[in-house]
């Protein structure tokens, strides 16, 4: 766990920063760049290598979206992308019939995320796909304080991934 930690957070950091800086360097406008926290699920078909190759299609069309902009947000069309740099593992759980049931986590990085246009994307890259949980860096840094502790963008991420590449599964 510790290593696949220091991993993510040695591929996440200088982004993070680079993105930080381009964000001052133009002037600080807008939210400042974070590291968003991002699931995904799907409904489960009690396949799990199906569950996973429909899953990767679905991150790939939701990923080039993401990472190559465009999208409505009511009237008004926006180029900017969603995200640039991040990092996806999955996360395979008993699932309700203990069949099994695919789970995607992502950390992000991104001045903000529209949740309404990826849930809408999701939905559309899995018909059914409608759970999508995005937590802000600001939210986080809110949970760490009610937990007596400081936030860290990269080592709360980090974290996160770490926990499930290294969660393992139940074969059965």
């Amino acid at each position: 766990w510790l290593r696949w930690r220091r991993r993510i957070t040695r591929a996440m950091g200088p982004h993070l920063r680079a993105a930080v800086e381009a964000w001052s360097r133009a002037g600080g406008r807008g939210p400042r760049p974070g590291i968003y926290l991002v699931t995904l699920t799907m409904p489960h078909s009690g396949d799990l290598v199906d569950d996973r190759r429909v899953m990767g299609d679905a991150w790939r069309e939701l990923s080039k979206r993401a990472s190559y902009g465009g999208y409505r947000h009511g009237e008004r069309w926006y180029d900017e992308k969603w995200w640039g740099h991040h990092a996806m593992v999955y996360e395979a759980t008993k699932g309700t019939k203990g069949d099994g049931h695919l789970h995607a986590h992502a950390a992000v990085i991104s001045q903000w995320v529209p949740y309404k246009e990826m849930r809408a994307a999701w939905e559309q890259a899995i018909p059914g796909a409608v759970v999508v949980d995005v937590v802000s860096p600001q939210e986080q840094a809110k949970r760490a304080t009610a937990r007596g502790k400081k936030a860290n963008g990269v080592g709360d991420a980090a974290f996160y991934l770490a926990k499930y590449v290294t969660k393992g599964v139940e074969p059965s």
